[in-house]
């Protein structure tokens, strides 16, 4: 959010590069995108036809991104998706967990809504979708949804953490620099329709993501 140009270079101007390159060649182009090119004013999920409306850096960004994919190639495969955690890198589930250890109050924001989305779920729907042949854009995320102050209960039960308390707050408790969606819910219909595939509920992935770690 301090940096506008960093991050247009990177996710808009970069992927510009990218699909430039790929239409050259002929191949196939996938752009992960995200739930942030919506404002959250919706108060039900989000089709891949609705209006684009991002209100902070990161949002603007990525929508210029897709639409570089989409001026650049034919063919190319545009997936948003939205609260990622997994094997690899930092994410809010072993953010969780550890501050279980360190803390005995955890404040989570309960005023922002989404879906959950285990990368292993995620990139199996790309591969899907790929070998399918897709194009345009998809919402892949897992099903349900919550807010992060229910997920990270969730998070907390499931792993048998007991003696924590989680308190609700407001976003504006945060103070975080970038504004974020208050409902960014994807509506996931299309994937569906489509490949006939539907990714299981968010508290299921989890529970296969605590049994890995």
């Amino acid at each position: 959010e301090s940096d506008e140009a960093k991050a247009l270079a990177i996710n808009a101007e970069g992927m510009k590069h990218v699909a430039t390159a790929a239409s050259r060649c002929h191949a196939k182009v996938v752009y992960l995108s995200t739930d942030y090119v919506f404002d959250g004013m919706k108060k039900e999920p989000y089709v891949e036809e609705d209006l684009p409306r991002p209100f902070n850096v990161y949002g603007r960004s990525k929508l210029k991104g897709e639409a570089y994919v989409q001026g650049a190639v034919k063919d190319g495969l545009i997936v948003r998706t939205q609260w990622l955690y997994g094997k690899h890198g930092k994410n809010f589930v072993t953010a969780i967990l550890r501050q279980a250890k360190e803390k005995k109050i955890l404040s989570i924001v309960n005023d922002q809504t989404g879906s959950p989305t285990y990368t292993r779920d995620l990139s199996g729907a790309i591969s899907v979708l790929l070998r399918q042949d897709a194009r345009g854009i998809f919402h892949v995320t897992n099903s349900g949804s919550c807010t992060w102050y229910t997920f990270g209960r969730e998070i907390l039960r499931r792993s048998g953490i007991k003696g924590v308390e989680v308190r609700p707050i407001p976003s504006e408790e945060l103070g975080r620099p970038a504004p974020r969606p208050p409902y960014s819910v994807l509506d996931c219909q299309k994937l569906k329709a489509e490949t006939g595939m539907e990714l299981r509920p968010w508290s299921e992935a989890l529970r296969e993501y605590l049994a890995a770690l």
